[in-house]
């Protein structure tokens, strides 16, 4: 039994190999693991990946294949955000495959924020977040995002209804090695603070649900997926006709000079 948050003690199983882990971690409630994990990590090497998939029936996974099969991951390793991408690709089209990608990792990381009991899950959200406001910042005219003002006041919105709920998760991660340098003695001094975190940890993921789920969170997410994966029309204009790799180098000129 352990505590990855607070709120919600959870029950974890690990199966281990030669270079490679997998660990999932339920709710502790009847039925588990039958029911589906709250998270499953697959380590391998260097690759690192958080997923909310459940584990396969069964045996330990007897190999690196079968621990990324368990969990629905595929063997080889996966896509780096803007695979799929070619130097000669329409800008309009490449960024729109790229903002689809981002609105995908939000939508994977979005139950687990919304659960609230795996920090890293709030995390990789918050990164896919601010990869989509530089996108649209960078490449405004290339996405040829007609609500891109819009998109980006309501992604500045989310970034600073998430940031609290981080700053305290980043808080109560570090806090046991701040109390660590303390002389033994002294420790306990440390824990109305800890409590004070919690609450205010719980406040603020309250707040966070309460704008996901309320009118301006699902209106953004609605229409951001509506966007992303509307084809791009047969014409474009100025930047958003252009070469993306023509795109990508004027950035990268413009930055540097």
């Amino acid at each position: 039994m352990r505590a990855d948050h607070p709120r919600v003690v959870v029950r974890e199983q690990a199966f281990e190999g030669e270079g490679w882990a997998v660990t999932a971690r339920w709710p502790a409630r009847p039925g588990w693991p039958e029911a589906p994990p709250l998270a499953v990590e697959v380590r391998a090497g260097r690759r690192v990946k958080a997923l909310k998939r459940a584990l396969a029936p069964g045996a330990a996974p007897a190999g690196p294949a079968a621990a990324f099969a368990a969990v629905g991951w595929p063997v080889d390793a996966p896509a780096p955000l803007g695979a799929g991408l070619a130097p000669g690709q329409r800008a309009d089209s490449a960024v729109r495959a790229l903002l689809r990608q981002l609105a995908d990792a939000m939508d994977a990381h979005r139950p687990g924020v919304l659960v609230g009991v795996d920090p890293k899950a709030l995390h990789e959200y918050r990164v896919a977040v601010r990869r989509t406001r530089s996108a649209l910042s960078q490449l405004k005219a290339a996405a040829a995002c007609p609500a891109r003002a819009r998109f980006a006041a309501d992604l500045r919105w989310l970034g600073q209804l998430t940031g609290p709920l981080r700053d305290l998760d980043v808080y109560l991660i570090e806090l046991p090695g701040y109390a660590a340098r303390l002389p033994a003695a002294q420790r306990p001094a440390l824990e109305p603070l800890r409590a004070h975190l919690r609450q205010a940890q719980a406040l603020a993921h309250r707040a966070v649900v309460k704008g996901l789920n309320g009118e301006r969170g699902r209106a953004l997410r609605r229409d951001c997926r509506a966007f992303v994966d509307q084809p791009v029309s047969a014409r474009a204009a100025g930047e958003a006709g252009w070469p993306i790799e023509r795109v990508g180098r004027k950035r990268i000129q413009r930055a540097l000079a």
